[in-house]
């Protein structure tokens, strides 16, 4: 299924936009769900899975048979979904179940990407002759065009095969499996063999895919790619190493990577030692790119309420659709909600200007406070040191420096960057999950950038001065874009951190405040604004182009958002 995303104007020059497989990506990174015990609740199984590999981006589901219902414990979650059924291709062909798979298509949620995949792996069965390549490619098309009635852009057609299928000594050819470009989205690729005892010697991804080049077949072919399975049971001491190994390489191709988190008669595969654990869950990205209050990994819309002693924060829980209250701050406080705490989920948390105290809410209810800044300041947490938990930092217009207290070690460090006037602007313009120095010069256009991975300086032109900056990563590439939002006209100009190529979209009107932020599930930042006059949440989904409003809030409230410039700003 192919449908048509959102048209965006190229406003300096026609550069030409690729096939998705082209482009850079930034993997959605997750595992399958292995329960323990068998009976264990799928909510209590899921959150397991976050606790030991920090919130799952996508989860991996597996039904052996025909699918279950979206209201399915397995499927009633909120997280971008990779789901897997299987039905003879004969009983497919027959047509008798065409109703409950139309019915199935009709009702899959739109607002998260759901990868859907007819028998994963059917080379087997094929080869045992349980059913002929033709019939099961005759049904996977059948699947595709009842998919195709519920025009729902966020259901992507998914192959999976096994790369061994690439490999010439299986003696197989790929394109015997393959319904078609029309029907096929995304190929993902079930990919093992990576290491192999005595040796314990893991094959690098560049030299797997010089062996097997699942990747370079994917891309010739103008689908996008993912790892659908991959993992290892042997050679555990060396895993770790090679985990992030597959984590460096397919953040930058993949739309999805997700691990085989499972034991079976293959071996244990479950990633049970410390230091594997840590390497799959340092995969996620750095700095946040979600208002995420609930840990689902999705953007909750949220909003804090100033009152004469007590303000209030008003939580729309993505997870659950649900809105949750809690009493904490005073009137004058500004809100500096992130993820403290590094379990993937913001915490509550205000800085107070007149005494320079920051309070921060912990997940066991307990408080944090950190005496940092001063009157004047501007409040710019973010993840300085790349260890996933957000700094307490401030920027000090009187003369231009960036203070920042780490995380990972206490330690103050300084930086002179900016001058009085300058907005400090909040992303990871270098993808390399930190957050970099960075201010926006009302009186110039121009944005001016130190790169945390190197340490040098850089700048862009890019705007006028009734302009709001709104940095984010609007294709999804693991680096923040340059990007604008103009309240004369609502219009949003974003320039592309891959190729320099600059789109605008006009979306928002005089007097929204812009709140870009990761609400679909997909790997970009979306469009966003909030209208104080009504309450309500404007948001352009980046996966489908389809525009979403949701009334949350009232006048005076203050919109709560990570991206972009930071909230004491005008």
């Amino acid at each position: 299924m192919c449908l048509p995303l959102l048209v965006l104007s190229i406003v300096l020059m026609q550069l030409g936009v690729g096939s998705p497989a082209e482009a850079n990506a930034s993997a959605l990174v997750g595992s399958s769900i292995w329960r323990e015990p068998a009976n264990e609740p799928w909510p209590d199984a899921i959150a397991r899975h976050d606790a030991m590999f920090g919130p799952l981006q996508a989860i991996r589901i597996f039904f052996p048979g025909a699918v279950k219902p979206w209201t399915a414990p397995e499927l009633s979650h909120s997280r971008p979904v990779v789901v897997s059924f299987k039905i003879s291709p004969r009983e497919v062909l027959d047509g008798r179940h065409d109703d409950t798979m139309r019915a199935w298509f009709a009702a899959a949620p739109r607002n998260r990407t759901v990868w859907w995949v007819y028998w994963h792996e059917p080379e087997d069965n094929i080869a045992k002759g349980e059913f002929t390549a033709a019939d099961y490619r005759a049904a996977f098309r059948r699947l595709d065009g009842l998919a195709d009635q519920a025009s729902n852009p966020m259901l992507r057609t998914t192959q999976v095969l096994m790369d061994w299928t690439l490999d010439s000594r299986s003696q197989r050819n790929w394109r015997d499996y393959y319904p078609g470009g029309d029907v096929i989205d995304v190929q993902a690729w079930d990919q093992y063999g990576y290491a192999s005892e005595p040796g314990c010697a893991y094959e690098s991804m560049a030299a797997h895919e010089a062996r097997v080049p699942a990747y370079q077949t994917t891309v010739a072919e103008g689908n996008d790619y993912a790892i659908a399975e991959i993992g290892s049971p042997i050679c555990i001491p060396q895993r770790a190493a090679w985990l992030r190994d597959v984590c460096a390489w397919g953040s930058s191709r993949a739309v999805f990577v997700t691990y085989f988190h499972s034991f079976g008669p293959l071996g244990d595969y479950r990633l049970n030692d410390p230091a594997s654990r840590e390497a799959w869950k340092s995969c996620k990205p750095g700095p946040t790119r979600a208002v995420d209050f609930d840990g689902d990994g999705l953007t909750d819309r949220a909003v804090y309420r100033p009152a004469a002693t007590t303000g209030t924060w008003h939580v729309l829980q993505s997870a659950t659709n649900s809105s949750t209250q809690r009493a904490y701050g005073a009137r004058d406080d500004i809100p500096v909600a992130g993820d403290y705490e590094g379990d993937g989920r913001l915490n509550y948390a205000l800085w107070r200007p007149p005494n320079g105290t920051w309070y921060i809410l912990l997940a066991d209810g307990t408080t944090r406070d950190v005496a940092f800044g001063q009157a004047g300041d501007i409040p710019v947490p973010g993840d300085y040191d790349g260890d996933r938990k957000t700094d307490v930092a401030v920027w000090r217009p009187s003369n231009g420096t960036w203070y920042v207290q780490r995380s990972s070690d206490g330690r103050i460090v300084t930086k002179a960057w900016g001058q009085n006037g300058d907005k400090p602007v909040l992303g990871d313009f270098d993808g390399d999950k930190k957050t970099d120095f960075a201010v926006w010069r009302p009186s110039t256009g121009y944005w001016h950038i130190i790169n945390s991975s190197s340490g040098s300086g850089e700048q862009h032109a890019f705007g006028a001065s009734e302009d709001k900056p709104v940095p984010g990563d609007y294709n999804g590439d693991a680096r923040t874009d340059i990007a604008v939002w103009r309240p004369s006209n609502g219009t949003w100009y974003v320039r592309h951190s891959d190729d320099g190529q600059v789109v605008s979209q006009a979306f928002g009107q005089l007097g929204d405040i812009p709140v870009p932020a990761y609400y679909d599930g997909d790997k970009g930042t979306d469009y966003a604004v909030w209208r104080p006059s009504n309450g309500t949440w404007y948001v352009i989904n980046s996966s489908s182009g389809l525009s979403q409003s949701r009334q949350f809030g009232q006048a005076g409230d203050k919109p709560i958002a990570v991206t972009g410039t930071p909230k004491a700003l005008p």
